[in-house]
């Protein structure tokens, strides 16, 4: 996948937050479009001074004999991580391999704190009788997401990508979409940063259209118009009260005799 790192046209935002295998999708560009939401989220963790890690997780012939979960191991490993490090975020793809059709997950990561190595592999040796390779600190994380693209765009033995939730921060994909069907342009990197390192509800304050598109994705756009006529109805009812009151201590509201309608 040579020259994903001169991608600089293409948004993160046409790329959803899984894929799975799919001969009407150009591999190609289906790769750059990974490599692209990979990048932002790992400029959200160089922006927060996070370590990143790359790693493998293997399946073995004995867990497949076994009938074990992949998934379901995985799961659990992580929220054994969590407690660990709860800021672990990660992106990973899942590809197949050799005739029994082994799956491998390359992951890559960031949190705080140096992940116990040897406490991982044993945990999955244990949990799913497979092996873990790799979980060295990664010096060009970019570098590692490349590779990570690579194996969308190369055959069939793709099985899909996924991202954490907090990569970047929840929902951020859904946000640059609708804010690009509004406003007609993507949002920016780095304001998709700015906004990862701070609170939900300051984030809100500080972006109105990821404002308005939270109330959007809740209540949709029939409920912020109505919301937002409540709103003014507060605000009519209450300077309408205030005149009222300024009337009766001999004040008034002007010399042409004009009257505010009270909203019922």
């Amino acid at each position: 996948m040579g020259g994903l790192h001169d991608i600089t046209d293409v948004s993160s935002f046409t790329c959803p937050n899984t894929y799975e295998s799919d001969r009407d999708w150009e591999r190609e560009r289906k790769a750059a479009r990974f490599f692209v939401k990979a990048r932002v989220g790992i400029m959200v963790g160089l922006a927060k001074s996070k370590r990143f890690r790359w790693w493998t997780l293997t399946e073995s012939n004995e867990s497949i004999e076994a009938g074990m979960n992949f998934s379901y191991s995985w799961s659990m490993m992580r929220k054994w991580l969590a407690r660990l490090d709860e800021q672990l975020e990660y992106c990973l793809v899942e590809h197949i391999q050799g005739d029994r059709k082994r799956r491998n997950w390359h992951v890559l990561t960031y949190g705080d704190n140096r992940l116990p190595v040897n406490d991982m592999r044993e945990y999955w040796k244990s949990h799913y009788l497979s092996t873990i390779t790799g979980l060295q600190e990664v010096k060009n994380p970019f570098k590692s997401a490349s590779y990570l693209a690579g194996y969308l765009g190369k055959d069939d033995k793709f099985v899909k990508a996924r991202f954490s939730q907090n990569w970047v921060f929840p929902y951020y994909w859904e946000f640059g979409r609708f804010y690009k069907k509004e406003k007609g342009i993507y949002v920016p990197d780095d304001e998709l940063v700015r906004m990862s390192l701070i609170p939900f509800e300051q984030r809100r304050e500080d972006n109105k259209w990821f404002d308005i598109f939270v109330d959007v994705r809740k209540y949709g756009w029939e409920g912020v118009f109505k919301m937002q006529n409540e709103k003014w109805k507060v605000i009519l009812r209450r300077d309408n009260k205030k005149r009222r009151s300024e009337g009766k201590n001999g004040l008034h509201n002007g010399d042409n005799g004009q009257q505010l309608i009270l909203l019922n």
